[in-house]
């Protein structure tokens, strides 16, 4: 308060209760709260002039020759007075006589010692000082006075008072009135044809679209101010006709007529699955959905979504309700009842809660979940992240994994992983391979100088490859992956082959389903792990159609050229309408409109960056919040489980927005660490933004937060 140059007279209560203090510099008295003090940066109505004192107000009756009568009802209130001239009655407003207008009427006072009565001739003086000619005699200040305008020589007829009190002159010279002939002339330019006559600058006027022939109504401000003439052929407005054969087009039948508006949601038939929906025209125009949420992206056989759920360990207790909808199911690994998403599973989440470890786990299931891996417990389960005794069944080896682990596609065994090796059977596979080692054996990762007793070159694989299916000498055979295998890695990568299989270490064309890109990929570079698309891994410049096509796919409207995969491109976010600036790097790991994804963030008031982990999850967590929102994210993030590390203060919410877009563009492109948890394991909301806890630690993360927050500021 004593910043904004408040001296406070009572204790303070709450950032809400009027507070009773003393402006400084008028030293009158206030009571404004907290938080508009804060907001708004002003802490005096009087001195920031949005408010006069009854003081002040008397001062300023008395310097217009005027006695109040009553007490001080509000600057923009009426005030019965007397003229101390003239001895008459008046009601002036304080607010106008501040702005040097009113006073009495009977004698013309305005200000002290100033007159507004005034001569003839003085009134032409002043009438040309401002670029008019009078052609009627002066009658009053307050009665239309004909006269031409010098500059644009049309006829018009101002007030004298106006005229002497703001200095206005020609309204048409001012663009306040329009002339019709001029407004017809412009509308004419932009090749419309009016069909009535001028109603006004901001009154829509019906005209015919010469180039289209379509009749179409805007404004002659609009038109001025460099707007489509045409709303159809500018893509805002759609007919009727034209609606319903986009809608066809895309597998939809309309069932009542078009509603008028491209965000207004048209109920219709999904002609591949016969469900009723309501999908929006803009989305359907713009490619972004095909439409029907029960089919998400697209239509899925149900035949093909039931033997893909069976791949899956899932057996469907009911008939394929559609790709967002809950199936349920028998989740064959734990013999849990779930019901997953067919759209969840499709993109890789298990879909039980239990085998996720969100639910606690009985012996009895942990004992039957390790079985069906091919694993014998020798011990008692104790936890999903302790290391449990067992003999893999398939090899005989004693080993010691996670339940964790395991769950999330982890063998159990790291002899059959080659974590770890029984030279035994070292000894048998390089017999088998006729390799003789040249040197001692350091690990399965590690490339092994060896001789192939078949063609005598001396080669280097490592035990991992050998174990893998390569053969051992790159020289002796092509396909050091086998063309089964190369299909599966293709697969598991979405990937969509072009052509026959050409061997596994030469380039062969495909087709990137994540990008739409033909790309040559290698199956042995895809087996050591890569991503093997160039532009999904950022090495290779995108290009504009590439770029404009993958905003449109994410739902944006691309308003300036593609620079690069880290430059902002501004766009139009179709679903809200909003104009924002996301890159083409961060929409593939968020939302890219900050103003839907942060709908509990006020963008321009105080907002935090918070780092939190769960050790029962096993996940760490980035998020952002407001201080004064309505829901206090990290609070309620508390109070299910999770722990808070650091915390940082940031002065707007969109700056904590761009904050928590870099990290998280730090952390699954460059680090490449994907999303951990799926939204079952976190009815809060929220997973899009955790990680494994084990492939990252807290202080590293924070590290980098501080990195970019300097660079930011």
């Amino acid at each position: 308060m004593r910043a904004a140059g408040l001296k406070p007279l009572e204790p303070y209560e709450d950032s809400k209760t009027p507070w009773l203090s003393k402006c400084m510099k008028c030293k009158h008295e206030v009571s404004p709260n907290l938080n508009n003090v804060k907001k708004t940066k002003t802490a005096c109505k009087y001195c920031s002039g949005n408010a006069t004192h009854p003081e002040d107000a008397i001062k300023i009756m008395k310097n217009a020759k005027l006695k109040p009568i009553g007490k001080f009802p509000g600057g923009n209130i009426s005030w019965k007075a007397k003229c101390l001239i003239c001895g008459a009655s008046v009601a002036p407003k304080v607010k106008q006589l501040k702005q040097g207008i009113g006073g009495c009427k009977t004698c013309g006072r305005v200000k002290a010692g100033l007159s507004n009565r005034i001569n003839t001739n003085d009134a032409i003086k002043i009438m040309k000082s401002v670029g008019l000619i009078p052609i009627e005699p002066y009658k009053s200040s307050n009665t239309p006075w004909k006269s031409r305008c010098l500059k644009c020589k049309k006829i018009v007829s101002p007030h004298f008072g106006l005229v002497k009190s703001r200095g206005s002159g020609c309204a048409y010279c001012a663009e306040t009135r329009v002339d019709p002939i001029d407004a017809e002339k412009l509308f004419n330019k932009a090749k419309l044809k009016p069909l009535t006559g001028y109603p006004g600058n901001k009154v829509p006027w019906k005209s015919i679209h010469i180039p289209c022939g379509r009749e179409v109504s805007p404004s002659y401000l609009a038109i001025k101010r460099g707007q489509g003439p045409c709303k159809y052929c500018s893509g805002v407005a759609v007919l009727p006709k034209d609606a319903e054969k986009v809608f066809l087009d895309n597998g939809l039948k309309p069932l009542v007529p078009y509603p008028g508006g491209n965000k207004i949601p048209w109920k219709s038939i999904h002609i591949p699955c016969g469900r009723e929906v309501s999908p929006k025209f803009n989305i359907i125009q713009t490619g972004g959905s095909s439409g029907c949420k029960h089919c998400g992206d697209g239509y899925v056989d149900p035949n093909e979504a039931y033997q893909f759920f069976l791949s899956k360990d899932l057996q469907p207790l009911v008939p394929y309700p559609g790709s967002a909808i809950p199936w349920k199911s028998i989740h064959l690994i734990c013999g849990s009842e779930i019901k997953p998403r067919y759209g969840h599973i499709k993109s890789g989440r298990t879909g039980c809660l239990i085998c996720a470890g969100t639910v606690p786990i009985t012996q009895e299931k942990a004992f039957a979940f390790f079985r069906s891996h091919d694993l014998e417990p020798q011990e008692a389960f104790k936890g999903p992240h302790h290391p449990w005794k067992s003999i893999h069944t398939k090899c005989g080896h004693k080993v010691s994994p996670q339940w964790a682990s395991v769950q999330q596609g982890g063998s159990g065994c790291a002899y059959c992983a080659g974590n770890r090796v029984d030279m035994k059977e070292v000894r048998v596979l390089m017999k088998k391979l006729e390799l003789k080692p040249l040197e001692p054996y350091k690990d399965s990762k590690t490339p092994w100088k060896c001789l192939h007793i078949k063609c005598g070159n001396e080669v280097s694989p490592t035990y991992q490859s050998l174990r893998g299916g390569q053969k051992g000498c790159e020289a002796c055979g092509k396909n050091m992956v086998s063309e089964t295998e190369a299909y599966s890695l293709l697969k598991k990568n979405s990937y969509t082959p072009i052509g026959e299989f050409p061997g596994g270490s030469n380039p062969w064309m495909c087709v990137h389903e994540v990008c739409g890109t033909k790309v040559e990929v290698r199956a042995t570079y895809l087996r050591s792990g890569n991503v093997g698309c160039s532009f999904c891994a950022g090495t290779k410049p995108i290009t504009s159609a590439q770029a404009n096509k993958f905003f449109r796919s994410r739902g944006f409207k691309p308003i300036e050229p593609f620079k690069n995969a880290r430059s902002p491109m501004k766009s139009i976010h179709l679903v809200c309408g909003r104009e924002v600036t996301p890159t083409w790097s961060s929409l593939r790991v968020s939302g890219g409109c900050k103003y839907c994804s942060t709908s509990l963030v006020n963008l321009i008031a105080p907002a935090y960056f918070y780092l939190i982990t769960n050790s029962q999850l096993n996940s760490h967590k980035v998020g952002i919040s407001g201080h004064g929102a309505t829901v206090n994210r990290l609070e309620r993030h508390k109070r299910l489980g999770w722990s808070e590390y650091a915390v940082k203060d940031l002065d707007t919410g969109e700056e904590a927005y761009a904050l928590e877009e870099q990290v998280l563009e730090w952390l699954r492109l460059e680090m490449r660490i994907p999303q951990y948890l799926i939204s079952d394991q976190m009815p809060q909301g929220g997973h899009t933004e955790t990680l494994d806890a084990s492939e990252i630690d807290l202080a590293t993360i924070w590290i980098k937060v501080e990195e970019l927050s300097k660079v930011k500021k």
